[in-house]
């Protein structure tokens, strides 16, 4: 850049009208490789910014895979949970229509808690 300013203080119009279109020249150079990294990077930008969408769908269709993983387990030990106290109250038809002793009885209970 020095070298072209330092043409214009001869003064003579043809090397001033040189300089410009040096100026120019050398301002559209630099606006070309400005533009072209803005481009790289809104380029960039763009595929970080699917890469994301991407990655945030996948973490909604897990989310919606452990719950409902978690709601078909909360139904499964419901159901143990049902039939463990149907089991209990057989085992304690058996204690008592076997005519066992009521200190069996209370101590088969007490083990079950």
């Amino acid at each position: 850049m020095r070298s072209v300013t330092g043409r214009i203080r001869g003064g003579d119009p043809r090397s001033i009208v040189e300089t410009i279109d040096k100026i120019n020249e050398i301002t559209a150079q630099v606006s070309a490789a400005v533009v072209g990294a803005q481009s790289a990077a809104t380029q960039e930008i763009a595929r970080s910014v699917q890469e994301a969408a991407q990655g945030t769908a996948s973490v909604d269709e897990n989310i919606t895979g452990v719950t409902q993983a978690a709601d078909l387990t909360g139904a499964a030990a419901g159901e143990v949970r049902a039939r463990g106290r149907q089991s209990g109250r057989a085992s304690c038809r058996r204690l008592l229509a076997g005519g066992e002793d009521w200190r069996v009885f209370l101590e088969a209970v007490r083990v079950l808690k």
